[in-house]
């Protein structure tokens, strides 16, 4: 999650470059609370580094290349051949998961990618989706 205050001056310039999706209220609403709980921030940080590391793990065993960050998300680049990423972005939705195709970062990624959360809730089953789209 990212949270960004500005004039609108410096905020026409960044609209350019920004991703297509936007920042809803709860997210700055829920980074503002966090802000004044350093401890309960402090362990979410954590948290996502550690899930975050385990899930570019487990990615990589289809053989995906699964690009540096520190976001609680994870660029992947899908190795050829296999499926497209509009093919696991469909197979995602048809068990009513959620996978980004990261086109619009492709000026920055490279050949085609999925832009993965980092979610405890759905990681696992993403994952398995993941794997037997693989096959």
């Amino acid at each position: 999650m990212a949270c960004l205050c500005a004039g609108v001056h410096q905020l026409e310039v960044l609209r350019a470059i920004t991703p297509p999706w936007v920042v809803i209220l709860p997210a700055p609403v829920a980074a503002m609370r966090a802000l004044f709980d350093p401890a309960y921030y402090g362990a979410r940080h954590a948290e996502t580094h550690t899930r975050r590391a385990r899930i570019a793990t487990s990615l990589r065993e289809p053989s995906w290349k699964v690009l540096p960050g520190v976001a609680n998300f994870l660029p992947c680049q899908l190795p050829p051949p296999g499926p497209t990423v509009a093919t696991q972005v469909a197979r995602g939705r048809e068990h009513g998961l959620f996978l980004r195709d990261a086109a619009p970062m492709r000026a920055r990624l490279g050949p085609p990618a999925l832009r993965i959360a980092v979610n405890a809730a759905t990681n696992r089953q993403m994952l398995q989706i993941i794997r037997e789209a693989c096959r």
